[in-house]
């Protein structure tokens, strides 16, 4: 079974056969495999557009509702999953979260609703339901997906198969 969960589990201890995670690990014992390369960006609805107006530059962001990755659960610096909270304005004053999720696809799934911007992976442009790219010339992070899995399942066949599998659709 599918386990999706954004509380990095421990695949030396068998939690899991195999993990995608955004960054890559130190743990011993893992063979990871680099399957693709994002930016982020900042997305919202044309329903909520419609509503709010689309931000013309960062400046704008503090009349919008921003939906964040909630920061109890970031653990990795180098991610900067809000960087539209960090986005100065003239003043210099940090932006506010509307909401914050503890899930990357919930907020995919609350930007499509049409209850906001938020920051996401450029791959999730081609996921069902519209996004609008809004402030394109703001580009956030940058950051490698990985696909890891221990070495003793190296030659485990679905563990293979679904490798595999993440690696074409990533290259689509």
């Amino acid at each position: 079974h599918i386990v999706c969960s954004d509380k990095q589990l421990d695949l030396s201890m068998l939690e899991a056969d195999v993990a995608v995670l955004l960054h890559p690990t130190k743990s011993p014992g893992l063979i990871q495999k680099k399957i693709l390369h994002s930016n982020v960006y900042a997305y919202a609805s044309p329903s909520y557009l419609e509503r709010k107006g689309e931000p013309k530059d960062r400046n704008d962001l503090g009349h919008h509702n921003i939906i964040v990755y909630d920061e109890s659960l970031e653990n990795d610096d180098d991610l900067k999953t809000n960087w539209l909270l960090e986005l100065g304005n003239k003043k210099h004053i940090k932006n506010r979260p509307y909401l914050a999720i503890n899930n990357l696809h919930g907020m995919y799934r609350m930007v499509r609703s049409g209850s906001g911007i938020a920051a996401l992976p450029e791959f999730m442009e081609s996921l069902p339901g519209a996004m609008v790219k809004v402030m394109p010339d703001e580009k956030g992070p940058e950051f490698d997906i990985y696909v890891m899995y221990p070495e003793e399942y190296r030659n485990v066949q679905k563990v293979k198969l679904f490798k595999d599998f993440l690696v074409e659709k990533a290259k689509q």
